[in-house]
Order: structure tokens, then sequence, then C-alpha cells
């Protein structure tokens, strides 16, 4: 997950890791983390349907 950039314009991320199966409470939780962090889940978590 996109978290910033480094001076050198490289970017810097965190990866989410969970048990098998866990992928919607990792979503859930970069969602969450996103704003925190100071950017958006937009373009890790897909848009919901409906």
């Amino acid at each position: 997950m996109p978290i910033a950039h480094g001076a050198d314009g490289l970017p810097i991320g965190v990866q989410l890791v969970g048990p098998a199966y866990s992928d919607r409470t990792l979503l859930v939780m970069a969602e969450h983390l996103a704003p925190l962090l100071g950017g958006t889940a937009e373009g890790v978590i897909a848009p919901r349907s409906g």
C-alpha cells in the first residue's frame, strides 16, 4: 500500500499481511489506515458495486 514518496521520488509503502483467506479484513484495514498515513486507498481497494 503506497503511503508516501521518498526524497528521491521513489514510493514508500507498507505491506499488510494476515492469515489465509483474510483478504476482506486486510482490505478494510487498508481502507482505514490510508487516511491516517496521509494517503488514500484508491487504487488499492476496488470500488464497491451496488
